[in-house]
């Protein structure tokens, strides 16, 4: 699964990486993102990319209040559901990150580690967006990070791991002209374990308000 994640970068980065405007909003390094907490989503129209904050958390755009939240959505199965359907035709999107967490049970309580990409870069999660309005019209737009299977670098903390697209399939995620939903089956896949990197950090990062460079550090 995916429940803490990193985006410790300036706007120009994510602007430069994901060729996308960035003159909608100013994002400051994050070290540890929670849902519920608004982040930067990459969406596409017409082959346009969009760079936008949205809530962690999906609300489907036909629930009755917003309480109905959905951080992790499976990539198995989120073609079929109906929390996740409408969204993963028409309204995929990309979640920059530069690194994710997750925590190993220790002798004194839960260790927790960070994964990143052996480079370091900045990636994206495959995720689905929708937009919910209450009664008096206020709309709320929120994500929904997808899971897969994890990798053997990731195995030994979870069974689940987020969907780290590659840089050539971010494009085809992003494609809403896809009709053929199973063309996108083959994205959808643990990533590489090879390319990847985990370490321990500090327990800090286990409290969600804590939001310093501490959280990402190597002990």
């Amino acid at each position: 699964m995916c429940g803490r994640f990193s985006l410790a970068v300036e706007t120009h980065v994510i602007s430069e990486r994901f060729e996308v405007p960035s003159d909608t909003f100013d994002w400051h390094p994050r070290y540890n993102i929670a849902p519920t907490q608004p982040c930067p989503i990459i969406t596409s129209t017409e082959n346009v990319r969009t760079l936008s904050l949205m809530r962690w958390g999906l609300i489907p755009h036909w629930s009755k209040d917003n309480k109905f939240q959905m951080v992790n959505a499976r990539a198995e199965t989120a073609k079929s559901k109906p929390s996740y359907r409408d969204s993963f035709r028409k309204k995929r999107c990309l979640v920059p990150a530069d690194g994710f967490f997750e925590w190993k049970k220790g002798a004194t309580g839960k260790v927790p580690y960070r994964a990143t990409l052996t480079s370091g870069e900045p990636f994206a999660f495959a995720g689905l967006w929708d937009s919910w309005k209450d009664e008096k019209g206020n709309e709320i737009r929120s994500f929904t990070i997808l899971t897969t299977d994890s990798n053997s670098l990731i195995e030994p903390l979870h069974d689940r791991m987020p969907v780290i697209l590659k840089k050539e399939d971010e494009a085809t995620w992003l494609d809403t002209s896809i009709t053929e939903l199973q063309k996108l089956d083959p994205l959808l896949k643990p990533y590489p374990a090879t390319e990847m990197k985990l370490y321990e950090v500090s327990p800090v990062v286990n409290t969600w308000k804590n939001d310093t460079p501490e959280c990402i550090t190597t002990l």
